[in-house]
């Protein structure tokens, strides 16, 4: 049976993916809570791994422990997602350059930038963009892409954008918006995304 290991940031992000589970079973590896289980015939690994890319170092040791296999390319896996994420009304933004003007809910596959630090301001986010020509920010995700991909492994990097780089973290943290409506959102694409993997392989 195939193992898809899921990386999210927040233990909001897990909840929803541990309560779609049968045959839960939870262990202590690296430090983390890693919790496995099957999900429509595929045996699924989670984990919190918080924020930076030495936590998402830590859950890539911690998820390892079970034993994984991958399959599919990495090709394939951004097909999926984008199937399910139109389904759910996203607008692919990278193809309808319209849809920014619209307000609709977007998407966009395209080049996420890295690095050890939060960026926080116009000059670092330009810098930054400057640099490598990159559509998002992100630490964690870079990190596990790149352990992936020198161990031969696919990998499916999803990104929630919560700002756009140009303020201090405080203001990130006074903004208001409902953090659990937002994992559950995020929670479920991953399931549905699962779910067609499952269906295909």
């Amino acid at each position: 049976m195939a193992t898809i290991a899921i990386i999210g940031a927040l233990e909001k992000e897990i909840m929803q993916i541990k309560e779609e589970l049968s045959d839960v079973c939870e262990a202590q590896e690296a430090g983390l809570t890693v919790v496995s289980g099957e999900l429509d015939g595929l045996t699924l690994v989670a984990t919190t791994a918080g924020m930076g890319t030495v936590n998402a170092a830590a859950a890539l040791i911690a998820e390892s422990a079970p034993g994984l296999e991958e399959f599919g390319s990495t090709p394939a896996l951004v097909d999926i997602a984008a199937d399910v994420l139109a389904e759910r009304g996203f607008v692919n933004a990278s193809t309808d350059a319209a849809a920014s003007n619209e307000g609709a809910k977007q998407f966009l596959v395209g080049t996420i930038a890295t690095g050890n630090r939060f960026v926080t301001g116009a000059a670092m986010r330009n810098d930054a963009i400057e640099a490598t020509h990159a559509d998002c920010v992100g630490m964690e995700g870079a990190a596990i892409a790149h352990v992936a991909t020198k161990n031969g492994v696919d990998c499916l990097v999803l990104r929630a954008i919560s700002d756009n780089c140009d303020e201090a973290y405080d203001a990130i943290c006074d903004r208001e918006f409902d953090l659990f409506e937002y994992a559950r959102t995020a929670s479920g694409i991953t399931l549905d995304i699962v779910r067609r993997i499952a269906a295909i392989y």
